[in-house]
């Protein structure tokens, strides 16, 4: 960042412990790497340069290896010349606020993050970085209340996240 000011949009899933978040920025990241306008350019765990291999790990590595939780992903994705950090992990602020720094060594320019929180507001204070300004843009995750509709709601919420994304870089235009 040296000396420079950045502005960096933040994307937050908000929503409760076992709501579902993960699941549904895993589900992003799949609509990411389904779109040819998004190029992924660094994935935390096993990177490939095949999109499908990829996807085939992610939905493979879903779950932790204890089958109790489902595993976290981050990954910095390039799209319409912008870099774009998403990570699943969101229980922790020190967590995501590491996830956040060590990527900012290696990929400065990241313009937006994606990331999920338990709390709404206040994240540009959490995510208090050198000379970064935050612009948060919250998006609210409920569970589903049937188990039966988990899986479909999960997928529902990673498609808005998506078109969050897609809408806030046609409003920079």
């Amino acid at each position: 960042m040296c000396g420079r000011r950045a502005n960096m949009k933040v994307i937050t899933l908000i929503g409760k412990t076992n709501s579902g978040k993960t699941s549904s920025l895993k589900y992003c990241f799949l609509e990411m790497l389904g779109s040819n306008d998004f190029k992924l350019v660094w994935k935390s765990k096993h990177f490939f340069d095949d999109k499908e291999e990829i996807k085939k790990d992610i939905l493979d590595n879903w779950k932790t290896k204890s089958q109790k939780g489902v595993s976290d992903i981050s990954g910095v994705f390039k799209y319409k010349g912008k870099h774009i950090f998403v990570v699943s992990i969101g229980d922790s602020i020190t967590d995501i606020r590491k996830q956040l720094e060590n990527r900012l060594y290696q990929y400065p320019d990241i313009d937006m993050f994606i990331c999920s929180r338990h709390e709404k507001g206040q994240i540009y204070k959490d995510l208090a970085l050198r000379n970064l300004t935050i612009s948060e843009i919250p998006i609210i995750k409920d569970r589903a209340s049937n188990p039966d509709e988990y899986d479909c709601e999960n997928k529902k919420s990673g498609k808005e996240v998506f078109d969050k994304i897609i809408e806030t870089y046609k409003a920079l235009k």
